[in-house]
Formats: structure tokens, C-alpha cells, sequence
């Protein structure tokens, strides 16, 4: 059983004339008569009754019609599937991305690749950087913007962006009147900190560099980055951002005041090795470097 006998049992079922059908599949009547007797032979069973008015598919030919249909559909999709695997600009690719990405201008860099790659198909997904991780290395996403690295094996880190933290204070906190504030201050102050961000774990990591304890007055669990800011602008506490993202907020009620010394934060674009092998997500991984090594 071939594929191009499919091909030509499902045009004579279709116009229930070999000659209308040899004419669709661009193949002589007598080849395509050929073809067809060769399958039923095969299969042991007659396919169509012939008669010099018609051509009618048999009980058996109705049978095996949606087998042929199933058939060919499958094998198309199996070639478009397939496609991605040899193509760099047609497919579908899997994107993570943290929130705050749009900050660091990561979602114009996904928009201005899809304008140039229109075939390509996305999917995006944001969450936080820690199950972006748990899906990388599930491969259950080919590549995520993260603000965060961590010890993955099969997992490629390409620095991004580097910038660092800034606390953030009532307008009329004392701090709102200074040009930076040290870390110690900073980690005496009650601090407002959402659990599941890095910039939980960057304000944990540099309290312990430095064997300070932090004061946190308000941890939660879940949360927007509007809901820290507002409840520094009601006067609960301090919290901290990247100095990138401190800007959008200027207009906030809230005052942006310089760490000493800089806690860094950086950002990265994580590639499982499985997935940087398809030529789709390569082409990506390599626009998005391009950008940030000119």
C-alpha cells in the first residue's frame, strides 16, 4: 500500500470518475486504473463497482475510505511537523518569559522576531523565574528569558542585561531626600518583599554575603510588582527593583533611592541543549544575541 494510491482511491471517491480524477492527480486514466486494481488486489477486496455510467465505492470501499483520509491527513501533518526540525523560519517555538520582561525590552525583541519570521507560530508563557526553570528543564518550553540562573544540568545561560537594585521608599520617608542608602540601612528597614521573585532571593543572598538579617515586615506569596509599590505609597515599608524597571514608576507617590554597594541583578536567555539543536529555535537564540552584542 503506497500513498499515492490513497491519493487516487480518495479522487475517484470524490468525482466517482476516473477520468475527472486522473485529471487532479495529473496521471493517465490507465495508470491510475492500474494503481487502484494493484491496491485492491492487495487488500483482497473491490474498492469501487465500475460500470459504464459510474463509479461507486462498495461496502468495503466505504469501509476503507475514512482509513485512506486518516492516512493522508496524518502524513501531512507529520511533514509540517517535521518542518521545524529543518526550518529556521516556519514552526512553532515555546517562549518563557518573567515578569518584568517587557521592562528590559525582551517582549519588543519577541515582537520585532515574529515581524521578520512571520511563518514562525509563538506560544508565551510568564511566570516567575523559578517555574520557568521546572519547564526548561521538562523541556516543556524551548527557551525563557529568566532573571536567574541556577545549577541546571543541559542548560545554557546567555547573559543578557546586567543592572542592579534600588530601594524603594515613601515620597516622604528621610531615605526619599538622599542620593543612595547602604545595604545595611536598607536591611534594617521593614521591607515589603514578594517569596516568589528573584528579588526576594537577590535581597536574601546579599543579606547574607554581608551576615545581615533582613527586616522583613510583609512577605507575600503571591502578587504584581503594583501591589509592592502600593504598599510602599501607603507608608508600609520599603521594597526594592531593578533600577531598569524604577523608571516606569517614577509617577508613583514613591521615591528611588542607589544601594551601596550595588547589589547586581542580572538577566539571561536559558536554552536547554536538547532544544537548541532545532534549527527554529537557534535562529532565535542567535537574533536575540545578535542584539545584545552589537
Amino acid at each position: 500500500m503506497e500513498f499515492h494510491q490513497l491519493e487516487y482511491v480518495l479522487a475517484v471517491a470524490r468525482y466517482q470518475s476516473f477520468t475527472k480524477a486522473s485529471e487532479e492527480v495529473n496521471v493517465s486514466q490507465s495508470s491510475l486504473s492500474t494503481q487502484i486494481n494493484k491496491l485492491e488486489s492487495e487488500l483482497g477486496v473491490r474498492l469501487f463497482e465500475r460500470t459504464t455510467r459510474s463509479v461507486l465505492l462498495t461496502a468495503a470501499g466505504k469501509e476503507f475510505l475514512p482509513f485512506a483520509e486518516r492516512m493522508i491527513n496524518d502524513s501531512k501533518n507529520v511533514k509540517m511537523n517535521m518542518e521545524e526540525f529543518i526550518s529556521e523560519d516556519q514552526g512553532n517555538i515555546f517562549i518563557g518569559v518573567f515578569p518584568g520582561s517587557k521592562y528590559y525590552g525582551f517582549i519588543d525583541e519577541i515582537a520585532d522576531f515574529k515581524k521578520k519570521f512571520p511563518n514562525i507560530k509563538f506560544d508565551i508563557y510568564e511566570a516567575e523565574c523559578s517555574e520557568l526553570l521546572t519547564l526548561l528543564t521538562n523541556l516543556d518550553i524551548d527557551v525563557a528569558f529568566l532573571s536567574e540562573s541556577a545549577e541546571s544540568e543541559g542548560i545554557t545561560y546567555y547573559p543578557l542585561v546586567e543592572d542592579h537594585l534600588v530601594a524603594v521608599t515613601h515620597a516622604s520617608h528621610p531615605f526619599s531626600q538622599r542620593q543612595s542608602i547602604t545595604l545595611e540601612e536598607l536591611l534594617k528597614e521593614p521591607l515589603i518583599l514578594n517569596e516568589a521573585t528573584t528579588l526576594h532571593k537577590n535581597i536574601l543572598e546579599a543579606a547574607g554575603a554581608s551576615q545581615m538579617k533582613p527586616n522583613i515586615e510583609l512577605l507575600c506569596t503571591h502578587g504584581q510588582l503594583t501591589s509592592m509599590l502600593g504598599f510602599v505609597a501607603a507608608g508600609l515599608g520599603t521594597t526594592v527593583v531593578s533600577s531598569l524597571v524604577a523608571k516606569f514608576y517614577a509617577d508613583w507617590g514613591v521615591a528611588f533611592v542607589d544601594v551601596e554597594p550595588h547589589v547586581s541583578r542580572k538577566t539571561y536567555l536559558a536554552v536547554p541543549e536538547a532544544n537548541a539543536r532545532r534549527p527554529i529555535v537557534r535562529n532565535f537564540v542567535n537574533t536575540i544575541l545578535n542584539r545584545h552584542t552589537r
